[in-house]
């Protein structure tokens, strides 16, 4: 089979790990790839041929409906997935014109994330209306061939809005063990300070002015945040004016095999999001990210975390508070034993269950149903 995705970012890119893990094993099992970016020019990569075309990604641009109609139908392309929302409209209806399923790949609860990002601009009374977004995403949804979700909570929310017959079908964001090292790498000796990290971007959704409110309730903790985005200056500001500026590192956005060293060094994972209708259906990838290295995970109440976290008994949770969090982070760090049986269980859970090799059946199977 030819298949094919469409992405809104300028392919290969860090926010597309699951794109590229996707296509490393569907060309595994013998299908071609082509992925259709934003972009300037064409190229093939890790035998991926990748089609650009440098035209914004807005959902009233035509000029991706039309592009995209042509390119689909002289590939010969089998099947199109389109990940996530903007493209979505131009995808499907191009995908009509070329006689091939679509599949519409949902990473989040879309109107729960503009409503969570705000307007600053004026720009975003349009882009960022929650009643826009909620119309477009119900017209995508019950007009695509098949929707994928990455957490059962949106996958429920989905099947409410999609017509009689479609699938909502739950496919995670899970590591692949190719990319995860086999054993936890000699650690330098720095003390005794109990190690979080924090993975990810920087932004006002994540919770990090409370996380950093947290740290500086505590003694003898450091934290390390490995990842970038718009709110890193006030959060490097904050650091400074709460005195904690020496035990709180920046390292900036990294990827690769140097993401897990960091994870690997570490003590606890961190995911301090704020409670929202976004955070409330979804997983994020930093669970199974840190699970897979041997990290306790401490989080706020999300749903979707706390159900892996209970099941697994390979975390805890604490209310979205400065006390709350320095509390739970004083109490892990008094019991190095339970952190690294939560830990071992946590990187148990991720080689039997939550890992791409094993996820990626189900996408393998829907490619198989839809073609």
């Amino acid at each position: 089979m030819h298949v094919g995705f469409v992405s809104q970012n300028i392919y290969p890119h860090d926010y597309e790990t699951r794109l590229t893990k996707a296509a490393r094993m569907l060309l595994r099992a013998g299908h071609r790839v082509t992925v259709f970016s934003k972009g300037t020019s064409d190229e093939m990569r890790d035998g991926v041929a990748i089609r650009r075309l440098n035209a914004n990604t807005l959902p009233i641009n035509p000029r991706w409906f039309f592009w995209l109609a042509k390119i689909l139908a002289r590939e010969s392309v089998d099947v199109a997935i389109v990940r996530d929302l903007r493209l979505a409209p131009a995808t499907i209806l191009a995908g009509r014109r070329a006689g091939i399923p679509v599949v519409m790949d949902s990473g989040e609860n879309h109107p729960a994330h503009v409503a969570a990002l705000g307007k600053q601009r004026l720009g975003h009374y349009i882009i960022r209306n929650t009643r826009l977004v909620a119309a477009l995403e119900r017209w995508c949804v019950r007009r695509a061939d098949e929707v994928w979700v990455v957490a059962e909570a949106n996958r429920r929310r989905l099947a409410a809005m999609a017509r009689v017959g479609i699938t909502i079908r739950l496919i995670r964001n899970v590591p692949d063990l190719d990319a995860v090292p086999g054993s936890r790498p000699q650690r330098a000796a720095r003390g005794t300070r109990m190690r979080l990290v924090y993975l990810g971007i920087l932004d006002n959704l994540r919770g990090l002015d409370m996380l950093l409110q947290a740290v500086a309730k505590t003694k003898d903790v450091e934290l390390v945040l490995v990842g970038d985005g718009s709110e890193r200056a006030g959060l490097e500001s904050q650091a400074r004016a709460l005195g904690i500026d020496a035990r709180v590192r920046f390292r900036g956005w990294v990827s690769g095999p140097a993401r897990f060293q960091e994870l690997w060094a570490a003590d606890v994972g961190v995911i301090p999001h704020r409670v929202n209708h976004l955070s409330q259906t979804t997983e994020p990838n930093k669970l199974f990210d840190y699970m897979s290295c041997e990290l306790p995970v401490l989080s706020t109440p999300l749903d979707p975390v706390r159900a892996v976290l209970e099941e697994e008994r390979c975390g805890t949770i604490a209310d979205f508070a400065p006390d709350a969090w320095a509390a739970a982070i004083v109490a892990l760090a008094a019991d190095p034993a339970e952190r690294a049986a939560m830990g071992a269980r946590g990187r148990r859970a991720v080689l039997e269950r939550y890992n791409w090799e094993r996820e990626s059946r189900q996408l393998l199977a829907a490619i198989a149903e839809l073609a």
